[in-house]
């Protein structure tokens, strides 16, 4: 116990967390189904707990309520903060609230791994199950895991997903041990393919959109792009700053490997 622990701790204060990264899928006909446990990706604030405290995946603490806290295993613990389906810029706001902490009562911590421990993925989880029986956690869940026979039936519970308007799913291969950093061994299926990028400039406006923001110049890695579509009137008014960091999403590639009709989504201020 001391020895994952010391791992822990030690994972979050060499300043960058290393997690395991999903890798997007675009094809479920790609993969064998057998070979993986699936789950709802959930769109929330992913949290790590190193024993001590709740960090972000930049390293970041995040102020918790004492209460929140106190009870969470000696293990570390990696999941999300979430309250329900679409609620994402609510979420954020609750964990950035140092005044109404009691809003916390809305958060529940849903987990999906178990850093550090030994075997598979089931078995990994079944450490916190096997804790929560003796110290019962009410806002501690663990996210369901599903085996499936094949894709189809993997496509169906996407389907049924996204109809209840949920961001999409994970599929991890359960037979190997706790991994970081991105390999086929983590993938995530989504309703559409998303990214981020940072905002380096600023085309205006035609027309009906005159004196007012029209697209962010943004780019990622080598790519430069325009973003313009998914802007609402008062970000195009008040554009974030230069250097700014955004959430979008996009469908498919073009030839030169660009988004192709790259959509807005949000502002990605979560630490």
């Amino acid at each position: 116990m001391l020895k994952i622990l010391f791992f822990c701790l030690f994972a979050v204060f060499a300043f960058c967390i290393e997690l395991f990264q999903p890798i997007v899928l675009e094809d479920l006909t790609e993969i064998d189904a057998k070979q993986y446990l699936v789950s709802e990706k959930l769109d929330g604030m992913r949290a790590y707990w190193n024993g001590k405290q709740l960090v972000s995946k930049s390293g970041r603490v995040i102020e918790a309520p004492e209460w929140f806290i106190q009870n969470l295993p000696p293990f570390c613990l990696d999941g999300e903060l979430y309250t329900k389906r679409k609620d994402f810029e609510h979420i954020i706001s609750i964990i950035k609230s140092r005044k109404n902490q009691d809003s916390w009562k809305e958060l529940k911590y849903y987990i999906f791994e178990l850093p550090y421990q030994e075997g598979n993925l089931k078995q990994r989880l079944q450490v916190l199950k096997d804790y929560l029986l003796i110290h019962p956690i009410a806002h501690v869940k663990i996210i369901p895991q599903y085996q499936f026979q094949n894709t189809k039936e993997i496509e169906e519970f996407f389907l049924e997903i996204k109809k209840l308007h949920g961001e999409g799913i994970v599929l991890r291969k359960n037979d190997t041990p706790y991994q970081t950093g991105r390999s086929q061994n983590a993938l995530k299926y989504k309703v559409f393919l998303d990214s981020e990028c940072e905002i380096i400039g600023y085309k205006m406006g035609k027309k009906s959109l005159r004196d007012k923001v029209g697209s962010f110049v943004c780019k990622e890695g080598e790519r430069v792009f325009n973003v313009g579509s998914g802007l609402d009137n008062k970000i195009r008014e008040n554009p974030p700053p230069l250097g700014t960091i955004i959430t979008y999403k996009y469908y498919q590639t073009t030839k030169n490997n660009l988004p192709k009709h790259p959509v807005f989504l949000r502002v990605r201020n979560d630490f």
